[in-house]
């Protein structure tokens, strides 16, 4: 993919502030489905493994961006018993009722999977999902959409009648595209830093307890 930069400077006045004047303003329910996860009872839970990943919101603490695992799995014949549905890869998921919509955390199923009912998700039909997924992080405040509450929670009316700019689809793969590779990018440098910490921690265990020295001359 190559692109270049440059300076717009032909803008619009919208609901959702100014935009370049070729791009539209439509709400989600035009260009994605809403959609609520399920019910899980406790006699379902515990199966570490299984074909399709059933999502709890503190699975999505274990990642940053993409979630593909969860603590609890479930097969073909619990889909039918516990009445869910199973979601496609790229749907965008969030928590939707309690404190944790505060945290604005939002990640990508990177696999066929479902999740519970304190999570909401959003399956792009005319967007591509991971410029949705970059402009829900940038731009829409889960905290906002739940109201400051003892019992926060988003309804999905007010999901599907979110506004969200819509510019040409190259132009949204290539944002997608440059903000992923900085993603990679920050993950590299955490990792490296991880890396740095576990040998200096070595380091320090060795050198401060005498067991290697060090021989100074002058």
């Amino acid at each position: 993919m190559q692109f270049e930069f440059y300076r717009e400077e032909n803008f619009k006045d919208t609901e959702i502030g100014k935009i370049p004047e070729d791009w539209d303003v439509v709400r989600i329910k035009d260009i994605a489905e809403v959609v609520s996860g399920f019910g899980f009872p406790v006699k379902y839970q515990g199966k570490s493994s299984g074909k399709y990943p059933f999502i709890k919101v503190s699975d999505m603490n274990r990642t940053e961006k993409y979630i593909d695992f969860a603590e609890n799995y479930i097969d073909d014949e619990d889909i039918k018993a516990l009445r869910v549905k199973i979601y496609p890869p790229n749907t965008i998921i969030f928590p939707k009722i309690g404190m944790a919509t505060y945290l604005n955390k939002y990640r990508i199923l990177s696999t066929w999977g479902t999740f519970d009912n304190n999570i909401g998700g959003i399956i792009p039909k005319n967007i591509h999902y991971e410029f949705l997924y970059y402009y829900f992080v940038a731009k829409v405040d889960l905290k906002k959409l739940a109201g400051q509450t003892t019992a926060p929670s988003i309804r999905k009316s007010t999901l599907e009648s979110l506004k969200v700019p819509r510019l040409p689809l190259p132009e949204q793969k290539a944002i997608a595209n440059i903000l992923s590779k900085v993603d990679k990018l920050i993950q590299v440098k955490k990792e490296k830093k991880k890396i740095l910490e576990r040998i200096k921690k070595g380091m320090m265990q060795k050198l401060l307890t005498g067991e290697i020295r060090i021989k100074v001359s002058e």
